[in-house]
């Protein structure tokens, strides 16, 4: 069977975001079925160059908020309200239609499309009709966006988060209707949009993680910080959680605890808490994870699954977590301590650090967790991928 995986953004084998990392997920998991699979998306400017018959990049494209001038980010929200599109989609419009049938009529004759979240069609709505597809629900997009106008901070950022929820929601509608199979990555999401006709399926992801097995063994990792946070924070909904752990939970935490927050911010922000570190974007996500004592997972809004929960319990790290933060994750392990009130958060995270540096909190071998999300995930994408061949 071969696939076209038409996405926003292409996968380079270097994850950063929790969107990469899924997309990372997803198109291993549809090859491992034996699937051929070419990916068709965008490539942001960090992202390695990709240069395989399996990947066709449209174009190098900076759609990172993040990254963006205060000039750019006018431009976008212009080109967005001109074209009748969400800004997400807005960008894309870097190419043409024509432009993208025409890279996928060169793939020759392809079995079906696997659509991988809204941007992509709601930028270009003709592929619902090129050839039959499956749509990858990453999130309920609209319902999000609902979330982030609720936190977004002034009276225009908050009007372009409501805009954004009105125009996905038909879209996302749409997509679900005419799909043969969704694969949402939460069961909340599945039934919210209940689709119906078994016509969808949750996926339990998996990552193909170095550390996963070896995690198992703390006497060879050096500690570089008592407690550890890792997010694309510019993303709405993680800043929403960042910012509730920095008023609400550090202000109750040990004032000799080491905190370490990695991932690129929004603006600038800061602690009075003298332990608290921010060291921006790593170069290696996994190391800055095995050199935590302890994680904190801070997740207090948005839809899907936090991926970054999962990678943690595949590497066996011991985790204070919102329940935001393992929403629609199975098998929660012995060493993940969940708390939704800041209070508790605080004194269980308190706790576990104490633990840890006395030797008694232990890391977990995660192999046997990581094997049941894989194989969960096949026999998940195995279902979507039969709709295509009725």
């Amino acid at each position: 069977m071969h696939l076209a995986f038409v996405t926003s953004l292409i996968t380079d084998g270097k994850p950063t975001t929790g969107f990469e990392v899924a997309n990372e997920a997803i198109v291993a998991g549809l090859r491992a079925t034996g699937c051929k699979v070419t990916q068709i998306g965008f490539r942001l400017p960090r992202q390695n160059k990709v240069d395989d018959a399996q990947t066709i990049v449209l174009q190098t494209l900076d759609v990172e908020n993040s990254n963006a001038s205060t000039l750019q980010k006018i431009k976008w929200v212009a080109g967005a309200i001109t074209s009748g599109l969400p800004v997400g989609g807005s960008k894309l419009r870097a190419v043409s239609w024509p432009q993208l049938e025409q890279t996928l009529n060169s793939l020759g004759k392809i079995d079906g499309i696997i659509i991988n979240s809204v941007q992509i069609p709601t930028a270009f709505p003709q592929l619902l009709k090129y050839a039959p597809y499956i749509y990858v629900a990453h999130n309920v997009e609209h319902l999000s966006s609902m979330q982030n106008s609720k936190s977004a901070g002034g009276l225009l950022n908050r009007a372009l988060y409501l805009r954004d929820a009105r125009l996905l929601e038909p879209i996302e509608r749409k997509l679900c209707k005419n799909a043969r199979h969704i694969f949402f990555l939460s069961e909340d999401d599945c039934n919210y949009f209940n689709p119906g006709d078994n016509r969808g399926t949750v996926l339990q992801l998996a990552f193909p993680t170095q550390s996963q097995i070896a995690a198992g063994n703390s006497e060879t990792t050096t500690i570089s910080n008592d407690v550890g946070l890792i997010g694309t924070w510019s993303w709405q909904p993680n800043f929403v959680g960042l910012t509730w752990f920095l008023d609400k939970v550090v202000p109750l935490l040990d004032s000799d605890m080491s905190i370490s927050i990695a991932g690129s911010m929004p603006h600038a922000v800061d602690s009075e808490h003298s332990g608290v570190n921010f060291v921006g974007r790593v170069e290696n996500a996994e190391e800055f994870v095995k050199n935590s004592g302890v994680l904190a997972l801070v997740s207090r809004s948005g839809t899907g699954v936090q991926l970054k929960t999962i990678e943690a319990f595949q590497m066996g790290m011991p985790c204070c977590a919102t329940l935001s933060s393992v929403r629609g994750i199975p098998g929660i392990p012995d060493n993940c301590i969940v708390k939704d009130d800041a209070k508790s958060f605080a004194k269980a995270l308190n706790n576990m650090v104490k633990k840890m540096k006395s030797g008694n909190l232990a890391r977990l071998n995660g192999e046997e967790f990581a094997a049941s999300q894989r194989d969960a995930l096949h026999s998940g994408l195995a279902v979507g991928l039969n709709s295509l061949d009725r």
